[in-house]
């Protein structure tokens, strides 16, 4: 006998009824309305973590459907994703440039930093190959810029480090040092997620990329910077440097996901929203400005600190988040 299953679909969330879970996705549609926002919006483009979800290219086929000429389309590529389970590789971002996709920045992660200021490749041999091949992928499709990613959530504790050990200096040289011949720049992932946490990360950002941008000039590179940030609220609110932050780097690379997912979050909730939610905060730990956050949420909150439309990226998820033991009537 066929199970029936009672399926709700708001928001492009599915909730089953008889499982109690609640799974938040976004599709070609919805990621459509997205790319539109953020030309509407005169973002510098859109960025996608990662394409290896995408094994079948239909969402990367409608962000390029939807992209205007001239905007930056950035993929992020972690060396990860090259391992038996995930199977996806350089030369599927390849396929992809010969279909007429148009990436503009493919950002290779992560390089690995140090608390005592160095800097290395975190996957050494798979690495080694995955260069050679972005040598190949540069010379097929010169025009594609391919930036080296340091840091990110794993390696995220290095930085703090590194200030800990005033050895943030040592570590923007060593950087320098590690992409100078490969890569056309540098994206910087220092995530954060304490108190404590942003108090350093708010006190010393800016002087580390003032640490990159020495090292360039001393070595005569011209090269890109970006930065990958976690668009916390906290950044409109207390992070009072943010333009200044911003006008010293090419462009930020907003990671507008990870809004709501199990582990972190009181009740059920999409991912990555386009727009806040209406309606009540029945949460223990409300919050206020605003009680849902969401793309549209962060993208506002860095335009209204003063960051200019041409200095944001936007970024796009190719996952959802799935939530186990759901009760009926409480997503």
């Amino acid at each position: 006998m066929k199970k029936l299953w009672k399926v709700l679909i708001v928001s492009f969330s599915v909730f089953t009824c008889q499982a109690n879970t609640f799974l938040s996705f976004d599709n070609p549609r919805s990621i459509s309305h997205k790319v539109k926002y953020a030309m509407q919006h005169h973002l510098r483009g859109v960025m996608v973590w990662q394409p290896a979800q995408d094994k079948t290219s239909t969402l990367m086929r409608a962000i390029n459907s939807s992209l205007k000429p001239n905007k930056e389309f950035v993929v992020y590529f972690p060396n990860y994703v090259t391992s038996k389970i995930r199977d996806y590789h350089l030369e599927n971002i390849e396929a992809l440039l010969d279909k007429g996709i148009k990436i503009t920045t493919l950002i290779y992660c992560f390089a690995q930093p140090h608390g005592d200021g160095t800097v290395s490749f975190d996957m050494p041999e798979v690495d080694t190959e995955n260069i050679k091949k972005l040598k190949q992928l540069k010379k097929k499709f010169p025009k594609l810029k391919v930036l080296l990613s340091v840091g990110g959530w794993n390696y995220k504790g290095a930085f703090f480090e590194a200030v800990k050990n005033q050895h943030l200096k040592r570590l923007a040289y060593n950087c320098v040092a590690l992409f100078k011949d490969i890569f056309d720049g540098i994206d910087i992932d220092w995530e954060f997620v304490s108190d404590n946490e942003f108090e350093t990360f708010a006190k010393y950002y800016s002087t580390f990329i003032n640490y990159l941008k020495q090292a360039l000039q001393s070595s005569k590179q011209k090269k890109i910077i970006t930065l990958a940030l976690v668009p916390n609220v906290r950044f409109f609110t207390e992070f009072k440097n943010l333009k200044a932050l911003s006008e010293k780097v090419n462009w930020i690379n907003l990671m507008t996901y990870n809004y709501e997912g199990p582990g972190w979050s009181e009740i059920t909730g999409h991912n990555a929203p386009l727009y806040s939610p209406d309606f009540p905060d029945k949460r223990r730990w409300k919050k206020t400005k605003p009680k849902f956050e969401s793309v549209d949420s962060s993208v506002q909150g860095f335009l209204k600190a003063g960051v200019n439309p041409s200095k944001l990226v936007m970024g796009i998820a190719f996952y959802g988040r799935l939530f186990k033991g759901v009760q009926t009537g409480k997503q």
